[in-house]
């Protein structure tokens, strides 16, 4: 009994990865590639900069997965869904707002970092902003109500607006009473459920909406003074037309138009040639439209 006791004290005990004490535990496939001592999971991050440096997944700018508790991006939180109304200066993290997110407090857009859906509206109320000169929230792709950016005629700062991720946008899309405003970029927007306008803005001299197809109720420019020319040639479907006094504006081009839900209204544009006025409806009129017009005091050429 007790030679079998002591033979079975003498069998080696193998605990853990590999058969002998020396050999080291298998690593992840990502650090069998030598990428450097700076960079140890190969995600292109020094070690220094890289929160997490053993997943590839984990570096400075990395996108967020939301609500799984892990900070993919290296910015100290997660991207979260936040639920009811917000102000931006407390949004900060939210990549999901699920009601109406108000912009009223100068130095609060770049708390806006992780957005990329509102449910609700997106408002921006410039004379709660006065040192504001530049619009814009890279990764925002959805608005499911009303954005709207209005400086309510006060001689606001702002000059230049861009949501160059943005795609869809559920209700209007305004940008009225910007008196510095001069150019506008919205590279990605696809469509716009209600109306669009751009009102007000007498320094607007470039509005950039390339992918735009469709809009639900009526495409709306109105003194706009320095604005002299526009090129939506991608929509094809509006819900109405208004282009009105416009004192600068020489041309427009809407080439893909194929339909118009209700009524045209292009009057008021001293620059602009009352003869492309009436192509432009004649060129609508063949293809179907019947929905009525008020077509005057433009420009006698």
């Amino acid at each position: 009994m007790c030679l079998l006791l002591m033979s079975l004290l003498m069998i080696p005990l193998v605990v853990g990865c590999g058969g002998g004490g020396d050999e080291k535990p298998a690593e992840a496939p990502w650090l069998n590639t030598d990428c450097g001592d700076n960079d140890a999971d190969c995600d292109s991050a020094t070690t220094a900069d890289d929160c997490d440096d053993t997943d590839p997944s984990i570096y400075p700018g990395a996108p967020e997965v939301i609500d799984d508790g892990v900070d993919q991006d290296c910015n100290g939180h997660d991207a979260i869904t936040c639920t009811g109304d917000y102000e931006s200066a407390y949004a900060e993290h939210c990549a999901i707002i699920t009601g109406t997110l108000t912009v009223n407090r100068d130095g609060s857009l770049p708390l806006l970092h992780s957005l990329e859906e509102v449910t609700g509206d997106l408002i921006f109320w410039l004379s709660s902003m006065p040192s504001l000169t530049s619009a814009s929230i890279d990764s925002l792709l959805y608005v499911g109500g009303h954005l709207g950016i209005y400086g309510e005629d006060l001689n606001h700062p702002l000059n230049s607006v861009s949501f160059d991720s943005l795609s869809h946008v559920g209700g209007t899309l305004s940008f009225d009473g910007n008196s510095a405003l001069t150019s506008i970029s919205l590279d990605s927007l696809t469509d716009v459920g209600e109306g669009l306008t751009f009102a007000h803005n007498y320094a607007l001299t470039s509005i950039i909406l390339d992918r735009l197809t469709a809009i639900g109720g009526t495409l709306q420019v109105d003194f706009n003074t320095e604005l002299v020319d526009f090129s939506f040639d991608s929509l094809t479907n509006i819900g109405g037309l208004r282009i009105t006094d416009n004192s600068r504006l020489t041309s427009f081009s809407l080439e893909g138009l194929s339909t118009i839900g209700g009524i045209v209204q292009i009057w008021g544009n001293d620059s602009l040639c009352q003869s492309n006025v009436d192509s432009f409806v004649s060129a609508m009129e063949a293809l179907g439209w019947d929905g009525g017009s008020m077509t005057s005091s433009n420009a006698d050429c």
